[in-house]
């Protein structure tokens, strides 16, 4: 069996290519990062340390790599002749991946197996909430409320949390209220604090999110923190994050970081979607076929498209 991974990152390699090797399949990455691919296809083996409390290392073999930039027919073939594909990059390089899959497909035989497609959507949200240690009746804050953020509160709300949502779209301010049950939403701008104090009495709030990507907003969010409080940065930024050493240590909080996500986390998200607590059909805004990926994707950005989750249709 073989598997086309497209993103040799992180998580393509440690996560996704972790579970496929584990699975048999022989693995052909496919990057653009010309230095990665010539340092995978330079190595016979890695090792994917797991942590946390049973962790381990876990070395995977059998792989090979491919530049889809500089060869792509390459790529069409290992496609064409893959029992799976999958993939683990940003938003906006779908786009630059479905072509790729496209020739791929027109390249297989017609007797081959019906190729299965995958894109990797990693449990963020739930893996946040699990190590931000949300607790019933806890007061929590979710700043951003884009995919991620959405995620975060469903899942504290589903730890019994009582959750408020911050964010400058009023729509989806509506959709957590309406969709995910939250307690409360404030949207972002003048007196937005002064709201958020009101509604916690002037304590504010145990658990902290911030899932917005900004580092004004990361470095603001250190305000809405609790006395003993935790503050989870979901986000991911290239540069420095800068806060009041007094205002932190007087508050006592803890700050966590949070990226990825476990075999656990993934097991507590199909178990929510299997008992019917994930508002799946409502999230599932929009859906594109495959052939109408590269021309229907850059609406997909627009904000007045109302897009909570895309379905791309093979």
């Amino acid at each position: 069996m073989k598997a086309v991974h497209f993103g040799a990152g992180n998580i393509g390699r440690g996560f996704v290519g972790l579970l496929l090797h584990e699975g048999g399949y022989e693995l052909v990455f496919s990057d653009v990062a010309p230095t990665l691919v010539e340092t995978i296809n330079a190595a016979s083996e890695y090792t994917v340390h797991e942590v946390g409390p049973g962790g381990g290392d876990k070395t995977v073999t059998g792989f090979r790599a491919i530049n889809s930039q500089a060869d792509p027919d390459a790529v069409a073939d290992e496609v064409a002749s893959a029992d799976v594909v999958t993939t683990a990059v940003g938003p906006n390089i779908l786009p630059f991946v479905a072509p790729h899959i496209l020739e791929g497909l027109a390249r297989r035989s017609a007797d081959a197996k019906p190729l299965q497609v995958m894109a990797c959507e990693n449990a963020i949200g739930a893996h946040a909430v699990r190590r931000g240690e949300v607790a019933a009746g806890q007061r929590v804050l979710v700043v951003g409320a884009g995919p991620i953020g959405l995620a975060a509160m469903l899942f504290a709300k589903l730890r019994g949390a009582q959750v408020t949502a911050i964010e400058g779209r009023r729509d989806r301010l509506d959709f957590a209220l309406r969709e995910l049950g939250i307690a409360s939403a404030v949207q972002l701008g003048e007196g937005d604090e002064a709201e958020l104090s009101r509604l916690t009495g002037g304590e504010f709030f145990d658990v902290v999110f911030d899932a917005t990507g900004s580092p004004a907003a990361m470095e603001r969010g250190f305000r809405f923190i609790a006395h003993g409080g935790r503050y989870v940065l979901v986000s991911i930024v290239q540069g420095d994050i800068r806060f009041s050493d007094p205002e932190f240590h007087k508050r006592e909080a803890t700050l966590l970081s949070s990226r990825n996500a476990t075999a656990e986390d993934f097991a507590a998200v199909m178990a929510a979607m299997r008992a019917g607590e994930v508002p799946d059909r409502a999230m599932r805004t929009h859906r594109l076929t495959l052939a109408g990926l590269p021309e229907g994707f850059p609406r997909l950005l627009d904000p007045a498209e109302g897009v909570i989750k895309a379905i791309v249709e093979c």
